[in-house]
């Protein structure tokens, strides 16, 4: 198997249909967290090469889950991809300065979409070029 990602995504329509894009690929390996605690523990115990990450999540957040990351470092050597919709500036700020690798809209982006900037993030990474941060503004 290639390289390991993590879903952490509590609407499980969503989450099932990214784990089937990217498994049917042949190419990673694809875990499922449908909500934060689970994604906190599975993110420690899968050692994710990439996480896809939703911010709204009852009990604990994408926010809350970024923040633990950061402090434990996960985040600056695991590319976080956050597909969320909350599309406040503050938030999207916030979680840039968490050490997010990019920011989508759910209702902007197809899973097709989300699936194809993994790779792109993934092939970055592989080559030793870490992904840049987007700006709030590309976001």
């Amino acid at each position: 198997m290639g390289k390991k990602i993590l879903i952490v995504e509590d609407d499980k329509v969503l989450a099932e249909t990214l784990h089937a894009i990217l498994a049917d690929t042949g190419l990673y390996e694809v875990a499922v967290a449908n909500g934060g605690a689970a994604g906190l523990q599975l993110a420690d115990d899968f050692k994710p090469d990439l996480i896809i990450l939703d911010l709204l999540m009852a009990g604990t957040s994408g926010m809350d889950l970024l923040a633990k990351w950061k402090e434990t470092g996960l985040s600056s050597r695991v590319p976080v991809i956050v597909a969320t919709n909350l599309d406040q500036l503050p938030f999207i700020n916030h979680a840039l300065t968490l050490g997010v690798h990019n920011y989508f809209l759910k209702s902007e982006m197809s899973p097709e979409a989300i699936v194809s900037h993994c790779a792109k993030v993934l092939a970055e990474v592989a080559s030793s070029q870490t992904p840049p941060p987007v700006s709030p503004q590309q976001a």
